[in-house]
């Protein structure tokens, strides 16, 4: 399958535990990006096959980051998955306007992380 996911997120610990959760399946080509700017430029370089993004970062928020992903065709098409402590109806609400394409709130467990991302890139 070996297909690449790209993980925006600005902590380095949550980045540690997603890629250990993804490189347990060999399949997975996984890069990561410390905030919004930087994830922004690896999706220009990488083109991956979806991407993981926190909301709560500086800089460039989730938010930001997906409105620009969407509003630019060659990568409005990269399933986006919205991942976030924040799991108020306000946060639901601006994944869902934002454009998101999936939304997962943190902790993420494996059992249940896994299989979806399968189901997401097949």
């Amino acid at each position: 399958m070996n297909k690449k996911i790209l993980i925006i997120d600005d902590n380095p610990d949550d980045q540690i535990i997603l890629k250990r959760m993804f490189n347990a399946w060999n399949y997975f080509n996984i890069s990561t990006a410390d905030n919004g700017e930087e994830g922004l430029e690896k999706v220009k370089q990488e083109q991956p096959d979806l991407i993981m993004l926190d909301v709560l970062m500086p800089r460039m928020n989730g938010f930001e980051v997906l409105n620009a992903l969407k509003n630019t065709p060659e990568y409005a098409e990269i399933p986006v998955v919205i991942f976030t402590t924040k799991t108020d109806a306000i946060q639901l609400f601006n994944s869902a306007n934002a454009n998101a394409d999936f939304y997962l709130p943190k902790p993420l467990k494996p059992k249940h992380l896994i299989p979806f991302v399968k189901l997401v890139l097949n």
